[in-house]
């Protein structure tokens, strides 16, 4: 690229360029990408002539099999993480769970790049919207449950949470496998708080550990407290989860 020359740069949905042209409008620098980022073909230019790929990711010439990812480097061609994710690390994580784990803390953006992003290296978020489904971060909500085991178990939910600034309002199902100091089974309903949470896929990658009633729910700066009342049989004191949360829908 000469020095002092203007280009312009367009992007697809998700925020990564695929084409510059001059200020006449002629193409510069054209790439076509596979699925998971690697560059395909170049239909104008070379491609260290424009560095930057997937949201958060640069080209590097010394290192082309790969992209900085700000916290980790990504490897389009494996369609993997080189690093494990440090977010991810959990201490209640039951040996059973282990290969599950294991395996999403390599991937990239829930396996699913062709709508998700991880600007970082660290969460994955919808499209190149983090940040903006819920402004203020803050969400207030609701929610059914019911869970069982002894020392592990399992437990489900379906909640509704609204966010404070937005207005918008969105559907969850979890499902956990549960380690802890219990011994029974509960049925009720639970009442939320978040903050900090300004992506949905925030709510999302949290993990919980309860005591009695209460259960803290965090992911990083997504921090959210629940208080559920209800009927049980036997006693729940301090348990910690590992859950798969869907988002089922929301409406904005």
């Amino acid at each position: 690229m000469a020095s002092g020359e203007t280009r312009l740069t367009f992007t697809d949905h998700l925020g990564t360029p695929f084409l510059q042209t001059s200020v006449v409008g002629a193409p510069v620098w054209r790439a076509e990408y596979e699925p998971y980022g690697s560059v395909w073909t170049m239909r104008n230019g070379a491609a260290a002539d424009q560095r930057l790929r997937f949201p958060g990711q640069e080209f590097d010439e010394e290192t082309p099999e790969r992209e900085y990812n700000i916290f980790r480097w990504y490897r389009s061609s494996f369609a993997r993480y080189t690093q494990a994710d440090p977010l991810t690390v959990d201490a209640f994580t039951p040996e059973r769970e282990r290969m599950r784990v294991a395996r999403a803390v390599y991937e990239y953006a829930f396996d699913n790049p062709l709508r998700y992003v991880d600007g970082l290296g660290l969460l994955s978020c919808p499209g190149n919207k983090c940040g903006v489904d819920c402004p203020s971060g803050d969400w207030v909500g609701v929610g059914a449950n019911s869970s069982a085991g002894l020392l592990f178990g399992k437990s489900s939910s379906l909640s509704v949470l609204f966010c404070t600034s937005s207005g918008a309002y969105c559907h969850f199902s979890s499902r956990c496998t549960t380690v802890g100091l219990q011994a029974g089974a509960s049925a009720g309903v639970s009442f939320y708080g978040y903050t900090g949470c300004k992506c949905i896929a925030d709510i999302i990658a949290t993990n919980s550990l309860s005591f009695g009633p209460v259960s803290l729910n965090a992911a990083g700066n997504c921090v959210g407290l629940a208080y559920g009342v209800g009927r049980s049989v036997g006693a729940q004191t301090v348990v910690g989860s590992v859950c798969t949360t869907k988002l089922l829908g929301c409406v904005k």
